[in-house]
Order: structure tokens, then sequence, then C-alpha cells
């Protein structure tokens, strides 16, 4: 709000829009590794431990119903 209350007074206010901006994380885990073995025995089984992630950045404008987005890949990935 205090944004909107310092636009300059020259500008009129039909020509601002008001957006909101939201980001997610969306990610493939691994699930649990099953293998068939002999009953009564534990075979160790290689599994691949990494994650995949893809990040989501969006915007809407209430008034207009206009939306945006991006989809990238990490933006701050770990060092490591």
């Amino acid at each position: 709000m205090e944004t909107i209350l310092h636009i300059p007074w020259k500008t009129q206010l039909d020509k601002v829009d008001v957006w909101f901006q939201d980001e997610a994380r969306f990610g493939q885990q691994n699930t649990t590794t099953r293998v068939w073995a002999t009953k009564g025995t534990r075979p160790r089984v290689v599994r691949q431990q990494q994650f995949e992630y893809a990040y989501l950045f969006g915007a809407i404008c209430p008034a207009t119903g206009a939306t945006e987005a991006i989809i990238s890949p990490p933006s701050n990935p770990r060092s490591g």
C-alpha cells in the first residue's frame, strides 16, 4: 500500500496495475526401491539419490485477470 501512496501525483490511477507475485518449487523425489530376493535375505541395492526440481515464478493482476509465469531451473543452487 505504501508504494501505491507514493505514486507521483501526475500519474493517473487508471493507468496503474497492482500485481501479486509468488514462487514455488516442484520436485521429483525417489520412491522406496524394491527388489525380488530370497525370503530372509536383505540384498543391497544401488538407488538413485538425486532430486530434480523446477521453480515456478508467477504473478497475477486481480483487476484484469492477467497472469505471467516463468519456469526455471534452480535459482539458488547449493554449493558443495
